[in-house]
């Protein structure tokens, strides 16, 4: 009788050890919160365009044409319009940070004039007698040169700003270059104990 109300004890503790048992399996553990990426985001590439500054060569061009036309006044207005037109177009691919086409620009400012000339001298030269000019002093071939070297000057000028003369940038920097004006004029004013200078200033 006794191993009986024992049994009868046992049976309901088991019973609630299997239903707890069960209810432990029922319940789902918690997630985990999700890990963080370590991997750096990058930012998408700018959209790039083409930008044409020729503008600024031909504004040197125009400049060096204007200073040599002086030429007759003084040697040095001369020798200033050369060394604008040599050295002025380079210079300004040199501040867009592209020195290597400015390189380029001062080989064909240099030789291109050079090179036609004698390509025109050689063409006159071919074309004519040698004694078609009559007189002591014969110049064959020096108008052939002077033709070539001209179509040289206006090629490389044209050459310069048309083609050189465009660069890639970000299409942001375009916008925010069109609300700048062209060129920024400043004046200057420089004292000293023995004078005065004044001039003007500016950026393009």
């Amino acid at each position: 009788m006794r191993m009986r109300s024992a049994a009868s004890g046992l049976v309901p503790f088991a019973l609630m050890l299997v239903a707890t048992g069960a209810r432990a399996d029922d319940v789902t553990p918690p997630e985990a919160p999700p890990v963080a990426s370590t991997t750096p985001t990058t930012a998408p590439a700018p959209r790039m365009v083409s930008h044409w500054y020729g503008w600024q060569t031909l504004l040197v061009d125009g400049a060096a044409i204007a200073v040599a036309s002086a030429s007759g006044q003084s040697a040095a207005f001369g020798y200033t319009g050369v060394g604008l037109y040599a050295f002025g177009g380079p210079l300004i691919h040199v501040i867009h940070d592209r020195a290597g086409i400015g390189a380029a620009d001062l080989g064909v400012r240099i030789g291109g004039p050079f090179v036609l000339g004698l390509i025109g001298m050689g063409v006159e030269l071919a074309a004519t007698k040698p004694n078609s000019c009559g007189g002591d002093l014969c110049f064959r071939g020096l108008a052939g040169f002077a033709v070539g070297f001209f179509i040289g000057y206006v090629t490389a000028v044209v050459l310069d700003a048309a083609v050189f003369a465009r660069e890639k940038i970000p299409a942001d920097e375009v916008a925010s270059s069109r609300r700048r004006p062209l060129v920024q004029l400043v004046p200057m004013l420089s004292l000293t104990p023995t004078g005065a200078s004044a001039g003007i200033g500016g950026t393009m």
